[in-house]
């Protein structure tokens, strides 16, 4: 059991087969890492399921990541905006004389 379960850990994967040799994820648990990149690899090379063949999954440490994709998420103060926040049901007024202001 993890000290933090719901933070995700970067994973690395190794696969054969296609051009790529290594590509690397940051999901909770590792059978999300091979999920993510049999969609990752569809998407991006129209690679199929049975072309594809993970030969290793292991966890590494930040400093060993290598794309930039990836690096852009290991600041420890990262923010992410939120342009246009919608009120859910049970927080919303039955009635009210104003409109709701999604844009902050």
């Amino acid at each position: 059991s993890s000290k933090h379960p719901l933070r995700g850990r970067l994973h690395e994967y190794v696969f054969f087969r296609i051009r790529i040799n290594t590509l690397s994820y940051r999901p909770r648990v590792q059978t999300d890492t091979a999920f993510s990149g049999y969609r990752d690899m569809g998407a991006r090379h129209r690679a199929r399921a049975h072309s594809i063949q993970i030969m290793k999954v292991q966890v590494i440490a930040a400093n060993k990541c290598r794309r930039p994709a990836i690096k852009q998420f290991h600041d420890s103060k990262i923010k992410f905006p939120l342009p246009h926040r919608v009120l859910r049901r049970q927080h919303k007024p039955r009635f009210t004389t104003k409109r709701p202001n999604t844009f902050y």
